[in-house]
């Protein structure tokens, strides 16, 4: 599911809006996406400090990352979230191909000019073309080699901002870019009822249901006995499907990522790196955004001989580059 587009005000409360077609998975995964689209509310304001105490928090020296957001345009909107939707132009629309896996599975149907003339081709119900409905529409992403597009649902919701998706849309390993959810989309009327840029971190999904293979997945929960070797425990989102992964790294250097975890007794595993004296040698790990994508994607390690290195853009893969804040001194 995706949310985070701007197309209509709260309604009522969320209980109307539960379809009797949801299991349980798919209302946890809708329930994560209300709460996470809704508008949080205003705070009030902070008493004040008491005398003599400090009246703001102390900040750490050095410089911290710039994190004023942008002006809003003229409009009142995010103008990053417009460039999205004005990248979308209808030339750049119809060159997006399917999705890879409804590309590779369109790829193996047998077209009647490719099949032998004595066998034929098996018959196949006529298809006609018909204007579609506003509640139906396809997203247009873009990744590192294509424009690629799949076809989302609008589903009923308190912020009137969530779609639905095949679990084939998006995989939890995309780093996808540009996306927008067009209502209604066709080729005489590309954008009949406008374009809506999804924002990072509006993707939700159940965290067990796919991996990049496309199949389903799940590893046992280990035990205790194994977890007497686990010597340090980190978090981040390497994976890319905003949830939180945990890494653990082992006694003997080896190093997982559990994807995705929810605290339940689903343990999606990565293994990283196999076991090695390197990383043996690693103190301290931790995980965060210390790079310029929005993902929490990057590592810092502190070594036994005082050596502290950023690793950025991890994936399901490992910890990324390296790149050394302090070298010890020869």
């Amino acid at each position: 599911m995706a949310g985070g587009f701007q197309a209509g005000t709260a309604g009522a409360k969320d209980t109307s809006y539960a379809s009797s077609y949801f299991d349980d998975d798919v209302r946890r995964v809708f329930d994560l996406a209300v709460a996470a689209t809704r508008p949080v509310p205003e705070q009030p304001s902070a008493k004040p400090s008491k005398q003599g105490a400090p009246s703001q928090t102390p900040k750490p020296s050095g410089s911290a990352k710039p994190s004023a957001p942008l002006a809003p345009g003229t409009d009142g909107r995010d103008p990053r979230l417009k460039a999205i939707e004005d990248f979308w132009t209808p030339e750049r629309m119809a060159q997006a191909k399917p999705v890879k896996e409804q590309e590779e599975r369109e790829a193996r149907i047998p077209r009647p000019s490719e099949a032998p003339s004595s066998q034929g081709v098996a018959p196949r119900s006529p298809s006609h073309e018909f204007a579609g409905i506003a509640q139906v529409g396809t997203f247009f992403y873009q990744t590192d080699e294509n424009y690629r597009f799949c076809a989302g649902t609008v589903v009923p919701s308190p912020g009137k901002n969530i779609i639905a998706s095949a679990g084939h849309c998006f995989d939890s390993t995309d780093r996808k870019t540009n996306m927008i959810f067009v209502p209604q989309h066709n080729e005489k009327n590309p954008f009949p009822h406008g374009k809506f840029a999804i924002k990072v971190g509006g993707i939700f999904m159940d965290a067990k249901y796919l991996q990049p293979d496309g199949d389903h997945k799940y590893t046992v929960t280990p035990q205790a006995e194994t977890w007497k070797h686990a010597v340090e425990i980190g978090s981040g989102d390497y994976t890319g499907n905003d949830g939180w992964d945990l890494i653990v790294r082992w006694s003997d250097g080896e190093v997982t990522n559990y994807a995705d975890f929810d605290g339940s007794s689903t343990w999606r595993e990565h293994k990283w790196y196999a076991s090695n004296e390197l990383l043996t040698h690693a103190v301290l790990v931790t995980g965060g955004d210390f790079s310029d994508n929005p993902y929490a994607d990057d590592t810092i390690i502190r070594w036994t001989d005082g050596e502290l290195s950023l690793y950025t853009d991890g994936d399901e893969k490992g910890l990324g580059k390296q790149n050394p804040l302090v070298v010890p001194a020869k």
